[in-house]
């Protein structure tokens, strides 16, 4: 009877692991054998990746199959972002006799084809490059260089700085929030981690020297709130990790136990962010929004740069020798997956109801995971509130707007949907 029991037991728990796969990465072998740095998911189907040798690779399939696009430059590829679809920068560096000369390539047709252009000043190397729109933008890279463009990148302006210590450091990453909040990392390895914000769309940056190394990458908590984590090749000092409210001036920094070289951070979900240690063989993951992190296998050798992922269920890291690794969630193999369907494009719906009062629902869906803020507005487009100002994992979502203590009149109001590029504008009408 014992016997028996134990056998039962036995086939229970071999029935539960083969049921349930545990989450790992999933290594893909690409058409070359350069090493790959950087890669930008735009959405569940739409990512590029970039390296060594001017290397650019795309994915239309949720990052199965590769395809080689001609960059027209032949050294790093430093970095890579796009717009939408169509509309993509990245930025490298030649060397032009004994002078470095940065380059910035720009696509309108997906990659497909790349213009290349002189960026203004020799010896510089942009390291980092982000767009609000078609139009504006911004570059920056070392030794200290920030620039903003209106006009789609045929001219740069450099940047208005608050001098002070730290103001002139390199910089690794850069980003925008929103139009008017805007942070970037970075610092001097064994010297200074810096970071340097604007929350005047850009109008005056303030650096602060805050961590003993320097700062490769950042993610957005919110809006206002940046957190990066500083890195170490040497592994003197422990990871640091900073939380920085771009608003509010407020920072708060604290040196974890674990060791590492943190080159890129991504959000799975909402509380669930990722590290890559480069050539360590683990990730660094926090399951708890930062609060504590612990290490994760690569299950490979092989040194991993780069890190991003579109939704909770697609990610892509890149790394060495042209090697891809395809996330893989610990969701049951043989039994249907119950999360929802992400949705296949963005879509604001008309609230209900419609005329309303005292309050309304709005509904929205996004295919891509980020910050997804839902304004309201009057007629004359002043703004009323912010309802909705948090990050969100791709899906379908509603908000009930109420006009308890706003005091609003009887008229046309508008709400206003934006994720990333994507903005919707719908227009409801309150009767009291």
């Amino acid at each position: 009877m014992k016997q028996r029991f134990f056998k039962a037991i036995l086939f229970s728990i071999i029935l539960v692991v083969n049921c349930y796969a545990q989450p790992h990465w999933q290594k893909i072998k690409t058409p070359t054998d350069f090493n790959l740095l950087k890669v930008f998911y735009l959405d569940s189907l739409h990512c590029w990746v970039a390296g060594d040798s001017g290397v650019i690779l795309f994915s239309g399939d949720q990052g199965i199959n590769w395809d080689l696009q001609n960059s027209g430059v032949s050294n790093y590829i430093n970095d890579l972002f796009f717009l939408n679809e169509s509309l993509g920068w990245a930025v490298a560096f030649e060397l032009e006799g004994f002078n470095i000369r940065s380059k910035i390539i720009s696509t309108t047709n997906g990659g497909q084809s790349w213009q290349v252009d002189n960026y203004k000043d020799l010896d510089i190397i942009l390291t980092t490059i982000f767009f609000h729109d078609s139009s504006n933008g911004w570059v920056a890279g070392e030794p200290f260089e920030l620039s903003s463009t209106k006009d789609g990148g045929r001219n740069w302006n450099p940047a208005n700085i608050d001098t002070g210590s730290f103001a002139f450091f390199n910089i690794n990453k850069i980003k925008f929030s929103t139009p008017q909040y805007g942070f970037a990392v970075g610092g001097i390895v064994d010297a200074a981690g810096v970071v340097w914000r604007t929350d005047n769309y850009g109008q005056l940056w303030k650096a602060y020297g805050i961590a003993p190394d320097k700062f490769d990458d950042f993610l957005f908590l919110d809006s206002i709130n940046a957190l990066t984590l500083s890195a170490d090749l040497e592994r003197l000092y422990p990871i640091g990790v900073l939380k920085f409210n771009i608003e509010r001036n407020f920072w708060d920094y604290s040196e974890l136990t674990l060791y590492g070289n943190v080159t890129s951070l991504a959000r799975r979900k909402e509380n669930e962010i990722w590290g890559t240690l480069r050539c360590d063989t683990n990730f660094v993951v926090s399951f708890d929004t930062a609060n504590s992190w612990q290490f994760f296998p690569t299950g490979d050798s092989l040194c991993i740069n780069a890190i991003f992922f579109a939704d909770s269920l697609r990610g892509i890291a890149v790394g060495e020798g042209g090697n891809i690794f395809r996330y893989i969630p610990d969701s049951p193999v043989s039994a249907e997956n119950n999360e929802p369907p992400i949705p296949e494009k963005f879509s604001l719906k008309q609230n209900f109801p419609n005329p309303f009062n005292p309050s309304t629902i709005i509904s929205w869906e996004s295919p891509v995971s980020g910050l997804q803020t839902i304004t309201i507005y009057d007629i004359l487009g002043n703004e009323v509130a912010i309802i909705v100002n948090e990050y969100k994992s791709a899906g379908a979502y509603n908000v009930e707007f109420t006009i308890d203590n706003l005091k609003l009149g009887s008229g046309i109001y508008f709400y206003q949907l934006r994720v990333k590029d994507f903005v919707e504008t719908k227009k409801m009408i309150l009767i009291k």
